[in-house]
């Protein structure tokens, strides 16, 4: 008897610590702010001569046939911004200029880190203009590292 109840006892206490660290990790996993993703409306591959020529998108909102060292331009009107939003984009292996509203806010060229705590990619976090409903949204983007860079831009 004294066995059986031992036995109990342990798999009652396992399963609490289970409960218990589900219930811990599961914070973790609710996100305070409500995420709203980015449909381009129109991308262009951008020559030297600052031409532009349309591309096509994939199901996932990404460019077909994108080619590394070439320039593309994504253009999106964002509606409804948040208060206090931001726009979030990962880096690695780009190269970038945000514009908002036709005001350049950002350039930034991000290489590769192939250390384990990064896993290859940085992030970048741009506010939307204060006291702003709408923004009209570019984004020049050239893919230095086809391994490690995201398209479309997130």
């Amino acid at each position: 008897m004294k066995q059986t109840t031992r036995y109990r006892l342990c798999a009652l206490g396992f399963a609490v610590i289970c409960l218990g660290a589900v219930l811990f990790l599961h914070t973790f996993t609710i996100p305070t702010e409500p995420v709203q993703y980015i449909s381009f409306s129109s991308v262009t591959q951008v020559a030297a001569d600052g031409s532009e020529t349309p591309c096509s998108l994939d199901e996932y909102g990404g460019v077909t046939g994108m080619e590394d060292g070439a320039v593309y331009r994504f253009r999106a009107t964002v509606e409804d911004l948040p208060a206090e939003g931001y726009l979030l984009l990962e880096t690695a292996g780009a190269a970038f200029t945000i514009r908002m509203d036709g005001e350049t806010v950002l350039q930034s060229t991000g290489t590769a880190s192939y250390g384990m705590e990064t896993m290859g990619t940085g992030q970048v976090h741009v506010p939307f203009p204060p006291g702003a409903a709408r923004c009209a949204l570019e984004i020049d983007y050239q893919v230095l590292d086809p391994d490690n860079a995201l398209s479309p831009p997130l």
